[in-house]
């Protein structure tokens, strides 16, 4: 076998890609949903203390730069764990999604709140999706570690690169496109 019939295998497999194209898709699905609410429900809450902050109440500022200023500086990773491990001891259960989703919507929120340029840290916010796959969500990510561990080949992550391209790389043109035109003019 060949330097480049070996890369195509290890990469490229079709059969591998075959078997696993199924979950890769419904890893997509996944990935979307929480993306879209992470976006509505980050920004939203963004835009709520941006309004309450424009109250001028000191206490209220103080507490809501706190609560910003927090999920500005801990990374999405500690803030998913943190939620699904701690949660718990509070009585409360959720599942890894709905972690992965508030983590996120929570530092989108804290961005959101302060800057006008939101397109890139939107981007960078639903890219993170693939943090879940740490707590079990079956996002792009999750389905094709999986993949990986049982076929023993790298092939499926080879596709969720192809997955994640195909999600997010419209998006960033979209936001390109968006940040060009609305500009300001100097």
């Amino acid at each position: 076998m060949t330097n480049s019939q070996r890369f195509l295998d290890t990469f490229f497999n079709a059969k591998v890609m075959a078997r696993y194209l199924p979950d890769i898709l419904a890893g997509m699905v996944v990935t979307v949903e929480l993306a879209v609410l992470v976006i509505l429900t980050g920004l939203a809450a963004g835009l709520a203390l941006a309004l309450l902050r424009a109250l001028a109440i000191r206490p209220l500022n103080w507490a809501i730069i706190f609560v910003v200023d927090l999920f500005r500086a801990l990374p999405p990773l500690v803030i998913i764990v943190l939620f699904y491990f701690g949660l718990p001891s509070l009585g409360l259960t959720p599942s890894g999604f709905i972690c992965t989703w508030m983590s996120l919507a929570l530092v989108l929120m804290a961005f959101s709140e302060e800057i006008p340029p939101l397109t890139n840290r939107t981007i960078a916010i639903t890219k993170s999706t693939a943090l879940g796959s740490v707590v079990a969500v079956t996002e792009i990510l999750g389905q094709a570690s999986s993949a990986v561990s049982n076929s023993y080949n790298p092939s499926p992550l080879t596709m969720a690169a192809a997955a994640y391209l195909a999600i997010f790389l419209p998006v960033v043109l979209l936001g390109r496109w968006v940040e060009t035109r609305f500009a300001w003019k100097k």
